[in-house]
């Protein structure tokens, strides 16, 4: 498929960047995929102001129709990038055969499944990856990094499971460990398997006296893109300090903008000594999208956050407490009885 458009300044005298989007009609841009391969793909530098562009993209299905749009910027996507206005929407429909050029031999796909029945919010048409309940008493595909004594991982037997099952993967604070550093348990996501959108799905506790850290910070989970370069990614976590509610934020470590939000919807108490839902829907973009439901209830629905041009390429549980400083009182613990890990 071919795309002609008309090269404009970046507002400050020089060629802009082009940030070029598709989707199977009708085509919204926060959900729309980034053009990855042909000469269309992002981020694609500017050459002339005012010279007619042509570009191509490869891959797209036969006999579909599609939309196709795109926003100039000036600066470095996903750092600093500043937008001018979206372009007009063009439509097209592939031929029934091929397109213009083959696709690149595909990756293995991992098996088709059916998404489990507990996650309402997954969306459709997504492949399962991963789901790990720890029944067998052993850390599964999970492995341990930046282990401390003071913060030990460990599989627990559990009551009052919502799922009826009788281990958790429990993450341990002793008394005086200090806040910061140390401990997670990662899946690493195959290469074969990483993808630009990913859903979560996992049952979280935290004991009866739970105490938060004193910046509030209760770290959970978070969703990685940085590769083998550098770390990037997306923090879920628990808020509230000492014996405060617990409620929801979500701090963007993917390169990004806004490096911070809580709830946009329905408020969340964390309530200590009880299982929680947590399912989470994250879409890789400029920008990107964030959703999170708890126990069923939408809590964040943002389709602007700014992410790296990245797929998430691990999940982590993290048992890195607050920031830095405070020391916890007493042990604590935090339990996962679940994890499940979708792709498209």
């Amino acid at each position: 498929m071919t795309l002609a458009f008309t090269e404009v300044s970046d507002g400050a005298g020089q060629p802009a960047g082009y940030n070029v989007r598709f989707a199977v009609s009708p085509l919204s841009w926060g959900s729309a995929q980034d053009v990855t391969s042909g000469t269309c793909q992002v981020p694609m530098a500017g050459t002339t102001i005012g010279a007619r562009r042509t570009c191509t993209l490869l891959g797209l299905a036969a006999g579909t129709a599609y939309q196709f749009e795109l926003v100039s910027f000036r600066g470095t996507l996903n750092v600093d990038a500043v937008f001018g206005g979206l372009s007009n929407v063009v439509s097209a429909t592939t031929t029934s055969s091929t397109v213009s050029a083959p696709p690149p031999p595909a990756p293995p796909p991992p098996p088709p499944s059916t998404p489990s029945s507990g996650w309402a919010h997954e969306p459709s048409g997504f492949t399962v990856i991963q789901d790990e309940g720890w029944e067998s008493s052993l850390l599964g595909n999970y492995a341990l990094y930046d282990i401390s004594g003071d913060k030990p991982i460990t599989v627990e037997n559990i009551t009052g499971s919502l799922l009826g099952e009788s281990k958790a993967l429990q993450i341990g604070y002793l008394p005086g460990s200090p806040g910061g550093g140390g401990t997670e348990a990662r899946w690493d996501i195959p290469s074969a398997q990483r993808r630009y959108e990913v859903f979560v799905g996992y049952y979280v506790q935290v004991n009866p006296q739970w105490q938060g850290h004193s910046s509030g910070i209760n770290k959970m989970i978070f969703l990685a893109d940085g590769g083998s370069s550098a770390f990037s990614a997306m923090w879920y976590e628990m808020f509230g300090s000492g014996s405060s509610p617990l409620s929801l934020y979500v701090v963007n470590q993917s390169g990004g903008s806004p490096g911070g939000f809580h709830e946009n919807d329905t408020p969340v108490n964390f309530s200590r000594g009880v299982w929680h839902k947590v399912e989470i829907y994250q879409k890789q973009g400029s920008p990107g999208i964030v959703r999170v439901w708890v126990d069923d209830a939408l809590a964040i629905d943002r389709s602007d956050v700014y992410t790296r041009n990245a797929p998430i390429d691990a999940v982590a549980l993290s048992g890195i407490w607050g920031g830095v400083g405070d020391s916890k009182q007493q042990f604590d613990y935090m339990r996962f009885d679940h994890v499940h890990v979708s792709v498209r």
